[in-house]
């Protein structure tokens, strides 16, 4: 949750994103994808993927140069957005963004594949190759 008072506000802060800005983004796109819901047109397709990209962007220039979202320890927020992102690498990203977000491809493969509890609850995730 935070090694301070100043860090826990960050996790709240970026916690707070991430449930209220990133998530209904990717549910959208998800539930469009799937047929879940019925999407009015392409343009409004095209103006929440749009929305998206722009969330991701803040996100990974965020990243930069970090290991986590906050401080120099695994916070509750980089496993949110791990968790999130499941679902971006399996249903909304296409190759050409993947590669566009390295920090936050880092922070993905490095949640997935190098912290054991994440493994053993989760099992296995890979990225999409598509």
């Amino acid at each position: 949750m935070g090694a301070n008072e100043f860090e826990q506000s960050q996790v709240d802060q970026w916690m707070q994103f991430l449930r209220e800005e990133t998530t209904p983004l990717v549910k959208a796109l998800q539930w469009y994808t799937f047929g879940h819901v019925e999407c009015e047109s392409a343009e409004v397709y095209d103006v929440v993927y749009s929305d998206f990209k722009e969330n991701i962007k803040l996100l990974n220039n965020h990243l930069k140069g970090r290991k986590y979202m906050v401080g120099d320890s695994l916070t509750i927020c980089d496993i949110y957005l791990c968790l999130t992102q499941v679902e971006m690498q399996q249903c909304i990203m296409d190759t050409n963004m993947k590669n566009s977000m390295q920090f936050i491809n880092t922070i993905f493969k490095h949640i997935t594949i190098e912290v054991d509890a994440f493994k053993k609850r989760m099992g296995n995730i890979k990225s999409g190759k598509k």
